[in-house]
């Protein structure tokens, strides 16, 4: 943040970024991993990686997430156990 005084006094401040919020998820690429899920059946991470669109971090964030969450299993190939989102959901 830069405050100026006057023409010969400013002053100069530099801020942390704010974080995340703890409850963030990428929900688009979430969706986009289950609906690939749905319509291949069970698959490695690297068949993921090609068949979703995105980058490859954000979509390995989202498969964690499914997995953290209860919707994708930790085991390779990945299958979905249960339906994401769930129904009735707004995400």
């Amino acid at each position: 943040m830069l405050v100026s005084r006057d023409q010969d006094f400013a002053e100069v401040s530099i801020e942390p970024p704010h974080g995340r919020d703890e409850s963030w998820r990428p929900t688009v690429l979430m969706e986009r991993v289950a609906a690939v899920i749905e319509q291949h059946g069970p698959l490695a991470a690297r068949k993921i990686e090609t068949l979703v669109t995105g980058k490859a971090a954000s979509i390995r964030e989202a498969v964690t997430f499914l997995q953290v969450d209860g919707y994708l299993s930790d085991d390779t190939p990945h299958r979905l156990l249960k339906p994401y989102p769930a129904e009735g959901s707004t995400r």
